[in-house]
Parts: structure tokens; sequence; C-alpha cells
């Protein structure tokens, strides 16, 4: 092979793997169901405790979150701490879908600074979400969740997102296909 010849291939390939690269920093990479599962077992305490709270006025003194909700939270919450690095990089690439430039920004922050972040914004969302119509729906799922160990409805969870969230027209970051 002539030196013109080697040097065309090599332009050739170096163009290909810069196109590659482009073109993977231009589509967002799927979140795993493994980090969905991360992310709801990082979010379920705080999801809980915002729903138990906005519910409260509007079910029985007797009901379920008036009578089991605290324990349920702490249970949950037992294992927020393991799930932390999975929520964390399922956190990062749906900020990544959204905002990239936030995504990097939130990738260099110290855990003791993003996590709290997180959480306050996801009970924040949740909570405003929350309508007195739907309290008694909130308040069954949660009693049947509870037999569940925490991490079988992390789990749960994840598989219904990979499920559901793939959906044509569905915004956000997709959901890895199931291995």
């Amino acid at each position: 092979m002539t030196k013109p010849t080697k040097t065309v291939m090599a332009f050739a390939a170096a163009l290909s793997l810069l196109s590659a690269e482009a073109h993977a920093a231009q589509t967002p990479p799927c979140v795993t169901e493994e980090e969905v599962s991360g992310m709801m077992a990082f979010a379920m305490p705080s999801a809980l405790d915002g729903i138990t709270r906005a519910c409260r006025p509007h079910l029985a003194g007797n009901g379920y979150f008036a009578t089991q909700g605290a324990a349920l939270v702490s249970r949950y919450a037992a294992r927020k701490d393991a799930a932390w690095p999975m929520a964390r990089r399922a956190f990062i690439k749906f900020g990544s879908e959204r905002d990239p430039k936030a995504a990097e920004t939130f990738e260099m922050l110290p855990d003791a600074a993003l996590q709290p972040f997180v959480e306050a914004m996801m009970s924040q969302m949740i909570g405003s979400d929350v309508k007195s119509k739907d309290c008694a729906n909130y308040e069954r799922l949660a009693s049947l969740l509870d037999p569940l160990p925490p991490e079988n409805t992390a789990a749960l969870f994840g598989v219904i997102l990979g499920i559901v969230g793939n959906k044509p027209g569905k915004s956000g970051p997709k959901i890895c296909p199931a291995q």
C-alpha cells in the first residue's frame, strides 16, 4: 500500500471514529432497569412521605397512612443510601436529556451536595402532583406495596417503566432493553 493510500485510510478511519463519537454525544444513553430501580429505591421514601403528608387530612384517621405510613417510609428509607449510586447515574442520564450542560455540572458535584438536591426536587415534583381526590388510591397502593420488600418494589417499578417508558412520542431518555 502506498503512503498516500495509508494516509487517506487513516484519515477516513479517524473521521469515522469522530462521527461515531459525535453521534454518541447526540444520542443520550439509555437508562438501565437497574438504574431506574435505584432511582425508585432512592425516591420512594420521599415520595411516600410527601404523599402521606398531603393525603392525611383527606383520609380516615384510622386508615393505612395514619396508622402505618410512617413505618412504611422508614422501611424504604433504610435502603436509600445503598440505592444512591444507581439513582445518581439515572438522574444524570435523565438530566442530560433535558440539559446536557446541567448534567455535566451535576456529574461534577459531590454526593453531599447532589443527593439533597435530588431528594428535594423529587419530593417537590411528587408533592405538587398529589390531588386530594386521588388520596384513597394512593393509600390503597401503599397498603398493597407494604408486604413487598422495598427492593422488590423498586425492581417492579423498574420493569414497569421499562415497558411503558419506551412508547412512541415519549420524551426523555429511553429505558435500555431488558437483558
